[in-house]
């Protein structure tokens, strides 16, 4: 078979699965960067979270964040929190936290409180109140995730229901995000 082109989206998740656990992902990125292009969100988005912990082209990452799927933008925001500098990072950091997906905007501001930025942190605790369910349930992820603490099993599960979640421009949100800007 041709791979990745001939190989079924449940296989390659499987492969990648693998390859998710490997200290030293680096060895294989350049193959992994074949299946950013997969044609299977899934695919595309678990590869995602792998490049984002071990690309270090800036160029690289924003061509990966510029991908319609919101789960394949925060799975890369949830690669970058495994690294100890974001510094190079921080305009795709920056851009994630107006992101119109509930997940990627609180995974952005958890990256940004993580690096002590204080208004991240308030609005993180404001949208653990939010009474969307979308929107807290990030949030209380997000907080986590602020704190230095590894995704849990339970918060991946979370994170697969909430991939679909989208904050509307004219929700409550909106307005504490341009807050946290200024």
């Amino acid at each position: 078979r041709l791979w990745p082109e001939e190989v079924p989206a449940n296989e390659v998740i499987r492969t990648l699965e693998v390859l998710e656990t490997l200290d030293e992902a680096q060895r294989v990125s350049m193959t992994l960067l074949k299946f950013s292009k997969f044609p299977d969100r899934r695919v595309q988005s678990k590869v995602t979270k792998i490049l984002g912990r071990c690309i270090d082209s800036f160029d690289v990452m924003d061509e990966l964040f510029q991908n319609p799927d919101g789960r394949v933008r925060a799975n890369l925001l949830e690669g970058l929190g495994r690294r100890s500098n974001l510094n190079t990072f921080q305009p795709i950091i920056e851009r994630a936290t107006r992101d119109q997906h509930t997940r990627v905007s609180s995974l952005a501001l958890a990256l940004r409180a993580r690096g002590g930025h204080t208004g991240s942190t308030a609005l993180i605790k404001m949208r653990s109140h939010s009474k969307m369910k979308d929107i807290r349930k990030s949030a209380e992820i997000a907080q986590r995730l602020a704190a230095g603490e590894p995704p849990s099993r339970e918060d991946e599960k979370t994170e697969s229901v909430l991939a679909g979640g989208r904050v509307d421009a004219e929700s409550a949100v909106a307005p504490a995000v341009e807050e946290v800007h200024r």
